[in-house]
């Protein structure tokens, strides 16, 4: 019998706070950080990151056939794998062209972890 997850509230703009929400070894979701890291390919480069930051705006740029992307998943793996999500589909993460999502990239980014695109059927 297969688990369902239901994630449900709001999420949060403060980048503080998603620091506090970071998942620790295991996501809910994708399981162990440890294994899923080798099945996610090589982070976003930093000039993939402006890229995105730059010209994510758009819900064409993530659906484009190279990219088709789920979401982006951030970690930090010498902080015990710590990992937070942005699902493309989330409400909050559409607004304002993707501010939430572009933004708390970048941050997570400055702050040591590595970024790693997530393509629907890719793990």
């Amino acid at each position: 019998m297969a688990n369902t997850y239901i994630l449900s509230g709001e999420l949060t703009n403060s980048f503080s706070q998603m620091l506090s929400d970071c998942c620790q070894v295991t996501h809910p979701l994708f399981g162990s950080m440890k294994k899923l890291i080798p099945k996610l390919g090589k982070p976003l480069t930093k000039k993939e990151i402006s890229n995105l930051h730059n010209s994510g705006t758009n819900e064409e740029f993530y659906m484009r056939e190279e990219y088709d992307v789920w979401g982006y998943i951030c970690i930090k793996p010498e902080k015990y794998y710590s990992n937070y999500v942005f699902a493309i589909g989330d409400h909050e993460n559409k607004e304002n062209n993707f501010k939430r999502l572009r933004e708390g990239i970048v941050k997570f980014s400055v702050q040591g972890y590595d970024i790693y695109m997530i393509k629907y059927g890719g793990i």
